[in-house]
């Protein structure tokens, strides 16, 4: 997939979980209801959203993914 117009740099966890938040509200999911899409605990979901920087990287691309935010990396 190529990156969109709307593509943001990432600075830190927090803004990764901003999007996740934005996104999982706007498409009507409660917190439960996401994790059980994403096979995670209501805990994990909580802490992406809170910006929580040790979160195991895999599981935050398999959400991410899951909740239609793909993330992409770009050398300078």
């Amino acid at each position: 997939m190529q990156p969109s117009s709307e593509m943001t740099p990432i600075k830190n966890a927090a803004e990764i979980g901003k999007m996740v938040r934005a996104k999982r509200k706007k498409v009507g999911m409660t917190q439960a209801d996401f994790a059980g899409l994403c096979n995670v605990g209501t805990r994990f979901i909580s802490e992406l959203e809170n910006g929580k920087p040790t979160l195991e990287f895999d599981r935050v691309l398999r959400v991410t993914q899951l909740i239609g935010i793909d993330l992409f990396a770009e050398g300078r």
